[in-house]
């Protein structure tokens, strides 16, 4: 799963929260709808096949939560910035869904003097 994350399911989400999130949000550059546009279509492609796996299971590798989860997963906490469709895929919403249930994932700053995040213009 780490391997095959890294180059496909992972390596689409990243880009897209790249574009649309970390680029814009310290002004690196202005977000290439472009790029957006194929790795948009690299996200579909993926997570069709993520989907069918996951449909039939609540994690990623045997029946616990594992590193291959949070790997894959890296990304989806910040898809109200990145804009990812998903809720195409039922299987990932409810096992992206488990993972915002866990307090840790859910906000991994907690207790940390931390800034926040500065906003993304939109």
């Amino acid at each position: 799963w780490i391997s095959w994350g890294k180059e496909g399911f992972v390596r689409a989400t990243e880009t897209v929260q790249w574009e649309r999130g970390t680029k814009v949000r310290y002004n690196i550059g202005t977000c290439d709808e472009a790029v957006v546009a194929e790795a948009t279509g690299q996200f579909h492609y993926y997570a069709k096949m993520l989907d069918a796996e996951l449909a039939t299971r609540d994690w990623l590798v045997g029946n616990a939560i594992s590193y291959a989860d949070f790997r894959m997963a890296t990304y989806l906490p910040y898809n109200d910035v990145a804009r990812l469709p998903i809720d195409d895929y039922p299987a990932i919403a409810r096992w992206n869904a488990r993972l915002e249930a866990i307090p840790a994932w859910a906000d991994p700053f907690v207790g940390l003097d931390a800034p926040p995040l500065p906003p993304v213009p939109h």
